[in-house]
């Protein structure tokens, strides 16, 4: 069965496949405990080597997805200097982007599987952000995912 969702970005609709029944049971506070990481751990980044570009992150909830909505959206951008803000200013035409459910996003902190989470814009900007979050802010988030 399908079920529609909202590009974080575009804002248009697009169809996934119904996740599985662990995916419907997934507790709807995931989503705020992960987005509160991310929020905490975002600042804590530098990307060399792409300076003034953005990336957007969505959290949903199965609820979301069922529903067509969007979860909470995060943005981010990278200064000059490489340092990265949180700047919600940046998720409409963010450069990347990428999406998943509290447990794709607890499973790619904690290590043990991104290949669930959604990526959209500039592929290599995007991994690049994922690649910087997980390496550079692993510390401070393996308490909470690990």
């Amino acid at each position: 069965m399908m079920v529609p969702f909202i590009h974080p970005i575009r804002g248009t609709p697009i169809r996934v496949s119904r996740m599985s029944k662990a995916f419907e049971k997934e507790p709807e506070s995931l989503k705020e405990e992960v987005a509160a990481a991310l929020r905490c751990a975002l600042p804590l980044l530098r990307l060399s080597g792409f300076p003034e570009t953005s990336f957007a992150l969505c959290i949903d909830s199965a609820a979301d997805r069922l529903a067509g909505v969007d979860g909470m959206v995060l943005g981010a951008a990278v200064d000059l200097d490489g340092t990265v803000r949180l700047d919600m200013a940046a998720v409409p035409g963010a450069d990347a982007w990428a999406r998943g459910t509290g447990s794709e996003w607890s499973a790619f902190l904690s290590g043990t599987d991104s290949s669930r989470l959604q990526l959209g814009g500039g592929r290599d900007l995007a991994e690049a952000w994922l690649q910087s979050l997980r390496t550079q802010a692993a510390d401070q988030l393996a308490p909470a995912f690990g």
